[in-house]
């Protein structure tokens, strides 16, 4: 198993955060004990105000392609894109990426979107917190 976390990558992770995980793993997967963890990454996460990827190309002539913004999806995220890109290079239609395409809404200054990042991000991260609480309680 694989397990990925956000934090800085400048950083290593510690002991301690690994035996966390560990535990962790054990909690979430009873069925499965002994389970190992062969793998942890840690990094940051590309968050948009939609929660939606951003994709595209740009550069005069077109041939800058890029994918970002997974919102913490981007295991998956990334490979599914990365394909659609190369689809797209190579002049192959994608019709399936037409849900990603919005409005974005013009937030003025960085200040003003970290403040909206945070008001939509807290709640979830509670969420995610309680969530943690109840799974022991809801495997009995």
């Amino acid at each position: 198993m694989s397990f990925g976390s956000g934090g800085p990558e400048t950083e290593r992770p510690r002991d301690a955060d690994l035996a966390r995980y560990d535990a962790l793993v054990a909690q979430r997967f009873p069925e499965a004990p002994g389970l190992a963890i062969n793998a942890y990454w840690s990094g940051w996460i590309g968050a948009t105000v939609d929660h939606l990827p951003i994709h595209g190309s740009t550069s005069h002539w077109g041939n800058v392609h890029y994918a970002l913004g997974c919102n913490g999806h981007g295991i998956a995220l990334a490979s599914y894109l990365g394909e659609a890109i190369a689809e797209r290079i190579l002049g192959l239609p994608r019709l399936d990426l037409e849900v990603f395409r919005r409005w974005v809404p013009n937030i003025p200054t960085a200040a003003l979107r970290w403040v909206a990042f945070r008001a939509v991000a807290l709640p979830l991260e509670q969420r995610d917190k309680q969530l943690d609480r109840e799974i022991p309680r809801l495997r009995r």
